[in-house]
């Protein structure tokens, strides 16, 4: 899993983007 600032922030690490 990869932090992703663009997709929400904090939610965005939970995702594999």
């Amino acid at each position: 899993m990869k932090t992703n600032p663009t997709t929400s922030g904090p939610a965005g690490s939970t995702l594999d983007e």
